[in-house]
């Protein structure tokens, strides 16, 4: 990602050309909704699926959680034709799964990044080799219009960038992840 945007004449202008991805799909998803591809961002595209996390390596993080926030509300629904595109052995399934979560993994690396929890609360059994730990997740004052993370508390402490490692999520004496809500756009993670 830092290689990415290094190629644009500053982070600023990253962040505007990424945010226009976004909004000029806008047509298509209004007229054909998540059905059809375009020349922008489609949430039925494996390639299009790390996109929304890459404002989390600009300076707007508050976009990366406004955007999954609205890609999970709008793209995907638990109607028959509810996951754009073609499912791909659970590519779409596992994005929205993560993407719900608040967190999603950057491949061939241990960062988790974090965005918009669309749950209230989950909690996750994971295994180890000889154990098994919890991974919790709470929300609060969360809602449709609550998408941005004014703070996260991660086992209590507060947690101040866009990157969890994945061994704090996997410690063997368990993970709480305490992601508190608003409406206005600000985030103590950028």
């Amino acid at each position: 990602p830092e290689g990415l945007i290094s190629l644009y004449p500053s982070v600023d202008y990253f962040n505007s050309y990424l945010e226009s991805f976004f909004v000029d799909r806008m047509y298509y998803q209004n007229k054909y909704h998540s059905a059809v591809p375009n020349p922008y961002f489609w949430a039925g595209n494996e390639v299009d699926s790390f996109a929304v996390w890459l404002f989390n390596y600009g300076s707007k993080c508050t976009r990366t959680q406004y955007w999954s926030r609205n890609i999970t509300e709008e793209s995907f629904s638990n109607s028959p034709h509810g996951t754009p595109g073609n499912e791909d052995y659970g590519a779409m399934a596992s994005w929205l799964m993560f993407t719900s979560l608040g967190l999603y993994p950057q491949a061939g690396t241990t960062n988790y990044l974090i965005g918009s929890p669309r749950v209230s609360t989950a909690s996750m059994e994971l295994k180890h080799l000889h154990s098994s730990s919890t991974l919790n997740i709470m929300t609060y004052n969360n809602s449709k219009t609550n998408v941005y993370v004014e703070k996260l508390l991660v086992n209590g402490k507060e947690h101040t960038s866009t990157i969890i490692d994945r061994r704090v999520l996997v410690d063997k004496r368990g993970c709480t992840l305490e992601f508190f809500m608003t409406n206005i756009e600000k985030s103590g993670l950028c």
